[in-house]
């Protein structure tokens, strides 16, 4: 069976071949496209980078967000 090489390049270009087509968070992507997202992760470290290498706001694409200390004591104080 032919197993592709991705190089950042090509990554890249299949992300914004999608983009605004389909999902481009990290989940869906993990799922749908195991091998993109192992190789995002394998050449440009992680799936946020992958994303920020294009030229996208990975905080406009995730699906959830992390949340600093002091936003955590926020919401504790607030019972949520």
């Amino acid at each position: 069976m032919f197993k592709r090489k991705w190089d950042a390049k090509s990554i890249i270009n299949h992300i914004l071949s999608r983009h605004g087509r389909k999902p481009l968070n990290a989940h869906y992507y993990a799922s749908s496209y195991p091998a993109v997202y192992a190789a995002a992760e394998r050449v440009l470290g992680s799936w946020g980078a992958a994303i920020e290498a294009c030229g996208l706001d990975y905080g406009k694409i995730c699906k959830y967000r992390k949340w600093t200390c002091q936003e955590n004591r926020k919401g504790n104080k607030n019972g949520s």
